[in-house]
């Protein structure tokens, strides 16, 4: 004790499992199967090997990228395994874990920018080339025999492997099944043709521009069904648009559960909207910062005051609000309740002051939205009433909203598809080809009315090639 310190514990493989990948298991996870997404970074020091530069400089800098690497997987729930050149990433084992695919992108996309010429990390890093390849699939995971580490094995990680060989110095590349479980993610392009020594795919790149969305940003981008069996929702809509442009403000909330089109139904809004002369804004709550305040509505703000540079505002309150990580002391030694109200007050002053035009404020996925963006949008909806202004909300069904006292308060419930509206839905889908009418019952009475499990059985069974054809006329090979 002369030291100071005292033993806790013994340092074992359990403990070496981070915290949101054993949850609350003191144990080492007996082997198991799960569906996880892993990503893999191969990295070379690009400076001609150990003889040119020592092998301590080299350690040193390996190391240093190696760590670094670490750290981000870490960060967003991952478990690293080191291989020689690279790190292997694993989300969603050996405990599952949702956003799995979400997570693994988000590191990789912090992998590249944090190695970007313009990175405020840039003058720390080796020079060195990296690539990325992500994969999604079951794996079977436990703890690495006498080591303090963990082993995965399945298809995945052949495909990592794989897509790390093929892609370029540079580039992250995933699998089709990681595009899609990362559903709000903007950016993705197609390798058309497919990289050389592929066994499999489609397989797609991330572009310099890709980055976080609304899930519903990131079906635009791959393509939109019309819409089937919403007249109810979309003239009542059309109605209260109507009214705020007499000045008579109104908030709209759609709930429902996921898939049944509630992003489908703000994508027409914002049509509508645009038609009658509105101004618009979209914020879009993530699962992956639900603990991070204001995180929804930043760029929002951010491209307010690009396009409005004369309005006027408390700045320290805007500067912590935005970047909360470099507020000075003076900001941090205020009491926490004083500072929410300023950051509150002065972003909705930014959002709603000076406007010219109607508004539409749009506010996407409430049920992950961090506390303070919910105050934000309180403090929104009580300026509202006499307004030409819509604020409409979305989430899942069970989160309790606290505004629908407001007289000028509406909630539409979004509710599954009947079966008419299903069926046609399938078909402009699929077509009406005599091969695929038992097809298209079978997928109608699963689907539960759900759109969104109708579009992804039919774009599941035109990879898998079940169906083959050209949208709108396929027919089936069984």
């Amino acid at each position: 004790h002369k030291s100071g310190y005292r033993l806790i514990a013994q340092v074992t493989s359990s403990n070496q499992f981070p915290a949101d990948v054993r949850g609350d298991r003191a144990a080492t996870p007996r082997p198991s199967v799960k569906l996880a997404t892993l990503l893999r970074c191969a990295y070379r020091v690009n400076v001609g090997g150990p003889a040119s530069m020592g092998p301590e400089e080299w350690q040193h800098s390996t190391s240093t990228i190696s760590g670094t690497i670490d750290e981000l997987i870490r960060v967003h729930g991952g478990f690293p395994i080191h291989e020689s050149g690279a790190t292997i990433g694993v989300f969603g084992a050996p405990n599952a874990q949702e956003h799995h695919a979400m997570r693994a992108v988000q590191a990789a996309l912090e992998i590249r920018d944090i190695t970007t010429p313009d990175s405020d990390h840039a003058d720390d890093w080796p020079d060195f080339v990296w690539r990325i390849g992500i994969a999604s699939g079951e794996v079977l995971s436990g703890a690495a025999p006498s080591s303090s580490g963990l082993t995965v094995h399945g298809a995945p990680l052949e495909s990592v492997a794989s897509l790390t060989i093929a892609a370029k110095p540079g580039q992250i590349l995933l699998t089709d099944e990681t595009r899609n479980l990362a559903q709000s993610l903007l950016g993705v392009h197609r390798c058309d043709p497919p990289p050389d020594g592929l066994a499999f795919g489609p397989v797609h790149y991330l572009g310099t521009e890709a980055g976080w969305g609304s899930a519903w940003e990131a079906r635009v981008e791959r393509g939109l069904t019309p819409l089937f069996g919403r007249d109810f929702e979309i003239n009542r809509i059309t109605d209260l648009l109507d009214k705020a442009t007499r000045g008579e403000g109104q908030l709209i909330a759609l709930s429902g559960e996921p898939g049944a089109g509630k992003s489908r139904l703000v994508h027409e809004a914002l049509m509508l909207a645009s038609n009658c002369g509105f101004d618009a804004l979209v914020a879009a709550a993530s699962p992956l910062e639900a603990r991070t305040p204001f995180f929804p509505v930043r760029g929002a703000v951010t491209d307010r005051l690009r396009l409005s540079p004369g309005l006027h505002v408390d700045e320290p309150a805007l500067h912590a609000a935005l970047r909360p990580d470099r507020a000075g002391e003076e900001w941090t030694s205020l009491d926490p309740e004083l500072r929410r109200s300023r950051s509150v007050s002065t972003l909705s002053d930014v959002l709603l002051e000076g406007r010219e035009r109607p508004l539409l404020m749009i506010f996407e996925d409430l049920h992950w939205a961090d506390e303070s963006t919910r105050h934000l949008i309180d403090a929104i909806t009580t300026q509202i009433a006499r307004r030409p202004c819509v604020v409409m909300v979305t989430y899942r069904t069970g989160f309790l909203d606290p505004w629908a006292t407001k007289s000028y308060y509406t909630q539409l419930r979004i509710d599954a598809l009947a079966s008419e509206d299903s069926l046609e839905m399938i078909g402009h889908l699929v077509g009406d080809d005599a091969s695929v009418e038992v097809w298209k019952s079978s997928v109608v009475g699963r689907s539960g009315g759900t759109p969104l499990f109708i579009e992804e059985v039919v774009r599941s069974a035109q990879a898998a090639g079940t169906l083959v054809g050209s949208d709108g006329r396929l027919s089936s090979t069984d």
